[in-house]
């Protein structure tokens, strides 16, 4: 069965969670972060698990890690390009870990890219199509990327999906649309489909509906 780690959150919280995606039962203790903080992003391969940016009292480029297959707390990896939190998304396949956007005295663009291989701060690996923060948390095939669905680029929540390929560098382009706009969704895949779940329009009013891409085809 697969594990799931949920990290972080409001209030600055350290814990870490795990659950097991064949069971119902509730999340267990697996460790602490190395700080507790809010808006942080994560991703991870079937050994490591990294947690990225964040507001602590100011926003953050930590990077943490953990082994996936044992309890602890995390380690200190690397440290992101810019100190940012409020990510607009993250992605990963077995050997690249991305993270993608966020907010640091304004909207950023800038995706960082760390190798799970390897303990070396992240490098700049291009840009976003929009600015933003709020975005998706995960999503991608073994190539391909999907940087960042829906989210909110200063103006009001996003419609809009920026995807990449895990080798190139250059910058994001134009998966398509959504159909709705979303602040906050949040996004899952298996190797073939991406999927992105609810999230927050303006006021009182959020979203229950899940939209599904083909994430070989652009649409």
């Amino acid at each position: 069965s697969a594990i799931i780690l949920c990290a972080g959150g409001y209030a600055t919280v350290n814990e870490i969670d795990r659950l097991l995606s064949t069971s119902q039962a509730s999340a267990t203790d697996f460790g602490d972060l190395n700080a507790g903080r809010r808006g942080l992003r994560g991703t991870g391969n079937n050994t490591k698990a990294l947690f990225g940016g964040g507001y602590i009292s100011a926003d953050s480029d930590q990077i943490d890690r953990v082994n996936i297959q044992s309890t602890g707390n995390a380690v200190d990896w690397a440290n992101l390009t810019v100190p940012r939190n409020d990510l607009s998304g993250s992605c990963a396949n077995d050997t690249i870990s991305m993270f993608c956007g966020g907010y640091t005295s304004s909207y950023q663009n800038v995706i960082d890219k760390n190798l799970f291989a390897s303990q070396a701060d992240s490098v700049d690996y291009g840009n976003l199509v929009v600015s933003g923060t709020g975005g998706q948390t995960g999503g991608g095939s073994s190539t391909r990327a999907i940087c960042r669905s829906g989210g909110n680029g200063g103006s009001g929540a996003l419609e809009s999906i920026d995807y990449k390929a895990f080798s190139s560098s250059s910058d994001c382009s134009d998966f398509g649309d959504m159909g709705v706009t979303a602040d906050y969704p949040t996004g899952f895949s298996s190797s073939t489909y991406y999927f992105m779940a609810s999230g927050w329009l303006t006021g009182s009013t959020y979203r229950d509906d899940i939209r599904k891409v083909n994430i070989a085809s652009t649409g």
